[in-house]
């Protein structure tokens, strides 16, 4: 039995995607990219294990490709990682933002960690 995942890479930075698919291709993994919110949407129905999402992309941004993957019942418990490439918190989106992607995620900004 195999532990490969398979991930789908979501980010409009062509070098972003490739650095990625890269790692992911040295770990084992099967990966599938995507350069925009839309295409994203159309490849996570390819039974992918993990998403990799990047926030600020053209057409639709991360937040909202993950409220649509998460209005799928079937895709509702799916392993969304925001990657990005804000800097400070003052960019961050609002807690409130944050936990209505995903509930089970318990934030704690004094430490800077969070919780599941």
């Amino acid at each position: 039995m195999t532990d490969n995942k398979r991930i789908l890479i979501v980010d409009d930075d062509e070098e972003i995607r490739f650095i990625l698919g890269e790692y992911l291709k040295l770990q084992g993994h099967d990966f599938e990219t995507a350069s925009d919110g839309i295409e994203a949407l159309a490849k996570v129905k390819l039974d992918v294990d993990l998403v990799l999402m990047d926030v600020n992309m053209p057409k639709m941004d991360g937040y909202e490709v993950i409220k649509r993957i998460r209005a799928e019942p079937e895709h509702r418990d799916l392993p969304i990682i925001m990657v990005t490439a804000m800097a400070s918190r003052e960019e961050s989106p609002p807690e409130q933002t944050i936990l209505s992607l995903n509930p089970s995620i318990r934030l704690n900004w004094k430490s800077g960690r969070s919780h599941c």
